[in-house]
């Protein structure tokens, strides 16, 4: 092939594409000089799109986010700069070693789900394109540079600008794709054929507190059918995100509401009651049995009947 017209088709390629110089000519060598399968190759040679996806805990706020930058090193374009701050802990268990687009499902899927904050999720993605814009360089450089600890960096100083010297755990990873994995997700023939069979969990058991009133039943009167007032004290995460969705929340804390008791029972001295939060969710307390409660005994059909299981030979106005 003449030196001209291969000239002409590396000088085309690089304008069609935005590649180098050297990845249009090795391109062009493994298409055997020609051009439209070299346009279809060169995608896999441009190794230019790095993606950030970071995670976040504050412990003492029991709030956690997902972090995500998509950018061009090499064009120095962003394509993407995203988060969701959320009260929910499982947001901090996507794990950071699974390909990136599944990591951002993850996070569009933690937008939409229970416990997020959306107006603060918004105020950190404002403050994630704003630190991209006044750290633009330092940004790139380390993009180029592939440098997993600068990146971690620029998120931990992003993070620690917008919400204070709160303490952060925090966790990051870097992936370099090429354009073709970029532009094309896989599709679900590419995926594993049988998907494996997710585990049965086990019902969940929150540790409670009952509110106290003089005025109200001895908890050894309290049976199942009647209402408790109680308050979570589960110091798990998975506790005090629930806490937030299962009752009002103030300064000091969740307040006490109203739950169904399912099951009592006397053990060792101590009036234990099973109460039913939710179907999957249920809470035990466990106190002296001459101790006066917040309660409703049985009375008027309540919301809360739907729960309890009926029990043999209840009536229907029990």
């Amino acid at each position: 092939m003449p030196d001209r017209v291969l000239h002409d088709k590396i000088q085309l390629l690089m304008d069609e594409t935005g590649c180098e110089r050297g990845q249009a000519e090795l391109a062009m060598s493994l298409a055997g000089f020609d051009l439209e399968k070299a346009v279809r190759t060169i995608g896999t040679l441009l190794r230019d799109i790095v993606v950030v996806k970071g995670k976040f805990a504050q412990g003492a706020r029991h709030e956690y986010g997902l972090v995500l930058l998509i950018a061009d090193r090499r064009r120095e374009h962003l394509f993407r700069a995203r988060a969701v701050l959320s009260y929910n802990p499982a947001l901090y268990e996507t794990p950071l070693a699974e390909p990136w687009h599944e990591f951002e499902r993850a996070l569009y899927a933690g937008r939409l789900a229970e416990g997020t904050l959306q107006q603060a999720s918004q105020d950190l993605e404002r403050a994630l394109v704003g630190r991209v814009e006044s750290q633009r360089q330092r940004l790139f450089t380390a993009l180029r540079d592939e440098s997993a600890g600068a990146l971690s960096g620029f998120l931990d100083e992003m993070l620690t600008a917008h919400f204070g010297r709160a303490a952060l755990t925090t966790a990051t990873a870097v992936d370099v794709v090429d354009v073709d994995q970029f532009r094309r997700l896989p599709l679900k023939s590419e995926a594993a054929v049988e998907a494996p069979v997710a585990p049965r969990e086990a019902p969940l058991r929150l540790a409670l507190e009952a509110v106290d009133d003089g005025d109200g039943p001895a908890a050894e009167a309290l049976g199942p059918g009647d209402a408790l007032w109680v308050r979570v004290v589960d110091p798990r995460d998975i506790g005090q995100y629930l806490a937030r969705l299962l009752g009002p929340v103030d300064d000091a804390g969740p307040r006490p509401f109203e739950a169904p008791i399912e099951e009592s029972f006397t053990h060792e001295g101590r009036r234990v009651l099973h109460v039913r939060l939710t179907p999957s969710v249920s809470g035990v307390v466990a106190v002296s049995p001459d101790r006066r409660l917040k309660a409703r005994l049985h009375g008027a059909e309540r919301w809360w009947r739907r729960l309890l299981p009926e029990r043999p030979g209840a009536r229907a106005g029990d």
